[in-house]
């Protein structure tokens, strides 16, 4: 028993850093392939992002967390970062909603108008 605790203690911080990384690596991702793309094609410039967290919906009030106990298909996970893009000198800040489905980016939604 006392070397399962120990166990643990040592592979829970490896599970997080891992999560954490993997979050960081699909927001990369869907900003490269998706939100960058979107930004040129409107005469925008891509600044940097930020990530919200993982439990804030940032611009997306109205999101709550589905913490459903049998579903059926493929799940859904929802990772939520702030972009800022420049339009004519003026920085501004965004929210996007990136659904990830097994370990890639299905779709990007934006919290309001680009």
């Amino acid at each position: 028993m006392r070397t399962l605790i120990i166990a643990a203690s040592v592979l829970l911080p490896f599970i997080i850093l891992a999560n954490v990384a993997l979050f960081h690596l699909l927001v990369k991702t869907a900003i490269r392939r998706v939100v960058k793309p979107e930004l040129e094609k409107r005469n925008l410039t891509y600044v940097s992002y930020k990530w919200a967290g993982f439990w804030s919906c940032g611009d997306f009030r109205n999101d709550s967390m589905d913490f459903a106990l049998f579903k059926t298909g493929l799940n859904t996970i929802s990772i939520y970062s702030y972009v800022y893009y420049k339009d004519s000198d003026e920085i501004k800040k965004i929210t996007i909603k990136i659904y990830i489905v097994g370990v890639g980016v299905n779709k990007v939604e934006y919290s309001n108008t680009i």
